[in-house]
């Protein structure tokens, strides 16, 4: 019998790789969420589309570990959506939008990613904007917001398109409870409390800790209050993020709180370090004219988050 030579052996070696890895890709399937021991990957797997409006019930406010908000009841589409009924376009010549998604998959999604395809009258696309949630994870059903701006003017954009990108692949980190292991990001054991407000243009002055006012006025709106690690074990770099909503649910802003460490300078800080049972105040002020008057009437939405 003929025996193979080196280069038929060459051959059909190369043969067998092309089959195998064309198998591999007409057998691929969606991801999966992976296991504790896989790190999520880099880029999103998903994108979710709204069109028409989105728009959920609510009953009151609740409080929740890491968030103090609307409590949103009804919406199991099994996306993540972005609430239609809570959009406001921002003043200015170019079109800009503040806005609340929520994510109605089974399970938290991290890196949420907000595309906005703008349309005119004829439906036709004028361009497109696009933004990154503040918070690196959101739970399911829990809302986020976000703001985004674009360069089209705002005479020309008469419909908007939404898609939202994200990845469910959980990180590789846990920790442990006395049942179970747990994601990291289910960590989120922050409780707020708001000790008051103060809105713009009054003529109370403040002095001293946690606001000090200058000159005559008209004062800044401000909000102070404390975040508190409920949970065991230490969360770094601890932040807070408000959104203020107005009469009709629509997000007036979105904007980072200041946090106020205990320190001999009390120097405000973006970020706080919390060990277990600790906590921080924060304060936000805000002076502008055209904003701040409205922040006063407005509900204040809370999230607590950390560096994962």
């Amino acid at each position: 019998m003929k025996q193979p030579t080196k280069i038929s052996l060459l051959v059909a070696t190369l043969a067998c790789l092309t089959v195998a890895v064309l198998t591999v890709e007409l057998r691929a399937e969606p991801r999966q969420p992976a296991t504790a021991r896989l790190v999520a990957p880099a880029t999103p797997v998903h994108e979710d589309i709204t069109t028409g409006t989105v728009a959920r019930d609510t009953e009151g406010f609740t409080a929740l570990p890491g968030y103090v908000g609307p409590a949103f009841v009804g919406g199991k589409s099994g996306r993540v959506v972005v609430l239609t009924n809570t959009v406001r376009s921002a003043p200015g010549t170019n079109w800009s939008a503040q806005a609340l998604l929520r994510n109605e998959t089974g399970g938290t999604v991290r890196a949420p990613r907000v595309t906005a395809h703008l349309f005119d009258a004829g439906h036709q696309e004028v361009g497109t904007a696009q933004t990154s949630v503040p918070l690196p994870s959101v739970r399911s059903g829990e809302p986020a917001p976000f703001a985004i701006r674009s360069d089209i003017p705002s005479t020309l954009v008469a419909s908007v398109e939404w898609g939202v990108t994200y990845d469910t692949a959980p990180r590789a980190a846990t920790y442990s409870t006395t049942t179970s292991p747990v994601e990291i990001d289910d960590s989120r054991t922050f409780e707020f409390s708001v000790f008051w407000q103060r809105a713009y243009g009054v003529s109370e002055r403040l002095y001293g800790y946690p606001q000090n006012d200058s000159g005559d006025g008209p004062y800044p709106y401000v909000v102070f209050g404390e975040i508190h690690n409920i949970g065991t074990r230490p969360l770094a770099a601890t932040r807070v993020l408000g959104a203020w909503l107005d009469s009709k649910g629509r997000v007036i802003t979105v904007d980072w709180l200041s946090l106020r460490p205990a320190t001999p300078d009390q120097k405000p800080q973006t970020s706080s370090n919390l060990g277990a049972g600790d906590y921080v105040d924060f304060l936000y002020t805000n002076s502008d004219p055209a904003l701040a008057p409205q922040l006063g009437e407005a509900h204040l939405v809370l999230w607590g988050t950390y560096s994962e």
